[in-house]
């Protein structure tokens, strides 16, 4: 076929950087299409229209932080599961699977959900995230029964202390009230 554009080069199918929008951004991705020998002028043909938009999509999803269609089906591959299983595991209905690995995106915390229940480490780093957190919450609670139980310092009131505590942050008032305020009293 000869082509459309220069009328000079021959149209090949074959793979070529084609640029295309998703959600109001433009991305260069690689698609199947008939590309001109002359200009370089391409068409992707309906058939190939699902495989651009995927790669598209995906994309989209780097740039977002989101796990791609390939990462999403590999961590399902990787655990054995058919797409009803892995729907089952995570808790969705087989439609999301189907729809994410065929390029819908899906939203921050259908992701988040699919990094905890099949990456391990993800997991790990997560639950220590956790950790942290209640450890934090525990030493805050301390720390406000430590105010009403002695001094505050410099005849501060409780409240007073408290808010100094937010400025100077829970574990360096921890740490003060762990020495004891006895000395500004």
């Amino acid at each position: 076929m000869t082509c459309v554009a220069c009328d000079k080069g021959r149209m090949k199918h074959g793979r070529t950087t084609v640029e295309g929008r998703y959600r109001g951004r433009v991305y260069k991705v690689q698609a199947s299409a008939h590309v001109c020998s002359k200009c370089g002028y391409y068409l992707v043909e309906a058939s190939d229209t699902p495989e651009l938009m995927r790669n598209l999509s995906d994309a989209y999803r780097s740039e977002m932080g989101l796990l791609t269609s390939d990462q999403i089906r590999g961590y399902r591959e990787s655990l054995g599961l058919s797409q009803q299983r892995f729907a089952e595991y995570l808790k969705v209905g087989i439609a999301s699977i189907k729809r994410w690995e065929l390029g819908g995106v899906q939203d921050a915390s259908s992701d988040e959900h699919i990094r905890l229940k099949c990456d391990a480490a993800y997991a790990a780093a997560n639950a220590a995230s956790v950790k942290r957190l209640h450890e934090e919450a525990t030493d805050l609670r301390v720390f406000k029964e430590q105010i009403r139980l002695r001094h505050t310092p410099m005849g501060m009131t409780a409240d007073t202390a408290l808010e100094a505590s937010e400025l100077l942050g829970v574990r360096a008032m921890w740490a003060a009230v762990s020495r004891g305020f006895e000395h500004y009293a």
